[in-house]
């Protein structure tokens, strides 16, 4: 009880002394506002100025400056993140050309021995509605001649003549003059193997025969043609097998 007692005297000393005090700075208990006598103009209201001193204040701003009820200050709005921009569209690839412009392919045939081989590839190339060029070139080449040496006098090679076609040997013929006057022969072959042959059979049969290399003045064809850049390969295969020679691809003039 004792302390209750204190309380109550203290709170009715400082009511009193607060009481006191405010009715010395102002008489009837109302304080006096601040002099502004030597400060230029007093306290104006917004009301009182004229139009044009009015400065506009920003909505956003009196709202993030004005504190909201209960004393706290308006949050700030956040802040939109910023607009990233979109990577520019990667460019189209250019149009691959038609096929009628892509460059043509050039080949050629060459050291065609035959002429029917010739005639027969531009034959074909004709049918694939491709026009070439077709020419000669001369040259030389060498054939292979299987023969009996010359005998001594014409009657030994006619006699050696009768033997070899009573075991089956034909296309014969003596040499009548020159340097191998006297001399069978067996015949002359522009290809090798074929000599080879002739020469092995002769053998088997008993005699020696022998083989000897001859030029051979030769006319050999050449065939180069075009074909179109839209098309697929050519038929090489085809072509060298009708030509009787390889087909290969070179540089266009």
């Amino acid at each position: 009880m004792r302390a209750l007692f204190l309380l109550l005297l203290l709170a009715n000393v400082a009511f009193f002394g607060w009481n006191w005090y405010q009715t010395r700075i102002l008489p009837g208990g109302r304080a006096e506002a601040p002099s502004t006598a030597g400060q230029g103009r007093g306290l104006e209201l917004l009301g009182d100025l004229p139009a044009g001193q009015l400065q506009p204040i920003r909505k956003d701003e009196s709202r993030a400056e004005s504190p909201q009820a209960g004393g706290t200050p308006a949050r700030r709005q956040p802040e939109p993140p910023p607009r990233r921009e979109r990577p520019p569209a990667a460019k189209a690839d250019a149009p691959e050309p038609p096929a009628e412009q892509l460059p043509a392919r050039c080949y050629r045939a060459e050291r065609i021995e035959a002429r029917a081989g010739r005639d027969r590839l531009l034959q074909a190339l004709k049918e694939h509605g491709v026009d070439a060029r077709s020419g000669t070139e001369e040259g030389h080449g060498e054939s292979h001649w299987v023969l009996l040496p010359p005998f001594p006098d014409e009657d030994a090679a006619r006699e050696v003549m009768a033997r070899l076609r009573e075991k089956g040997v034909q296309d014969l013929y003596l040499v009548p003059s020159g340097e191998n006057r006297n001399a069978i022969s067996l015949g002359v072959f522009k290809e090798r193997p074929r000599a080879d042959q002739r020469l092995a059979r002769l053998r088997r049969l008993g005699f020696d025969p022998e083989m000897r290399s001859l030029p051979l003045p030769s006319t050999r064809y050449w065939v180069r043609f075009r074909w179109p850049g839209g098309r697929a390969e050519p038929p090489l295969s085809a072509l060298a097998e009708t030509a009787g020679v390889e087909v290969e691809r070179v540089d266009c003039p």
